[in-house]
């Protein structure tokens, strides 16, 4: 397959079976973050696009199934999210991995509106000072921003993105930060440790991270698995509503084969 240095809109166009369509406005505006591949320039019939650790594979993509394996092999992934258009996609994928776990996400959308509120007491935002502090297990933060390709480093996050966290004991115990930032959307990651669990926290860093999603204009999405109640009851609670239920292979390439 032929790589594409850009996401074209004969690509695009392949690709709008999935409903993540706010991460490929990433790939669109920033491609380098992205490995774009495709049968032939002109018209093409397939494709493969990689991001993070999310692949899309649209049209007759089967027909590659080997050689789109031996790419996903050599990029040392831990674990591998695949959407696709059709099951004969999906099979394909399957013949060539031992370890694939059909199952379903979903992805929820909101559309923030300015307003004035307190900052709540016990959320603090995630700053360039906090991040190079002795605060403890930082690393909850750090894996979370420099794991999902959007941010070619923490600078980056700090000048671009944003975030907040709740820190108990100078302990990171949760925080959210923003992920697949375009002009004009924004992921949520968020995360609570299990101490902290089931006391509002993840609701008040929500609400923290739309209001600055709204001071920037920004549309907000979140996306989770589809049997993570927890996370789906914040959503709803936060206002989100439910954009769509989609099929996902999980690959865990951590198993040896």
């Amino acid at each position: 397959m032929i790589r594409s240095e850009i996401l074209t809109k004969e690509i695009r166009q392949l690709l709008m079976f999935s409903p993540l369509q706010y991460m490929l406005d990433v790939v669109a505006e920033n491609p380098r973050y992205a490995h774009i591949f495709t049968d032939r320039v002109d018209a093409p019939a397939c494709c493969v696009l990689r991001f993070g650790h999310y692949l899309w594979l649209a049209g007759t993509v089967q027909e590659n199934a080997a050689d789109i394996a031996d790419t996903i092999r050599g990029e040392q992934l831990d674990i591998l999210n695949v959407f696709y258009d059709h099951a004969a996609a999906a099979q394909a994928i399957k013949d060539h991995f031992p370890n694939v776990y059909d199952t379903w996400r979903c992805v929820f959308r909101q559309t923030p509106v300015r307003q004035e509120i307190d900052q709540p007491t016990r959320v603090t935002p995630i700053s360039r000072a906090l991040l190079g502090s002795d605060v403890g297990s930082l690393d909850m933060i750090i894996n979370e921003v420099t794991g999902t390709a959007t941010y070619d480093n923490l600078d980056a996050f700090c000048r671009k993105g944003f975030g907040f966290t709740f820190i108990a004991s100078n302990e990171v115990g949760a925080f959210c930060t923003s992920e697949y930032q375009s002009r004009t959307s924004v992921a949520i990651g968020i995360e609570v440790a299990r101490p902290y669990q089931q006391q509002g926290i993840a609701k008040e860093m929500t609400m923290a991270f739309l209001q600055e999603a709204a001071n920037r204009g920004l549309d907000v999405y979140w996306e989770c698995w589809q049997q993570n109640e927890p996370s789906i009851r914040t959503a709803f609670a936060c206002g989100f509503h439910k954009v769509a239920d989609y099929p996902v292979l999980f690959i865990d390439l951590s198993k040896p084969s």
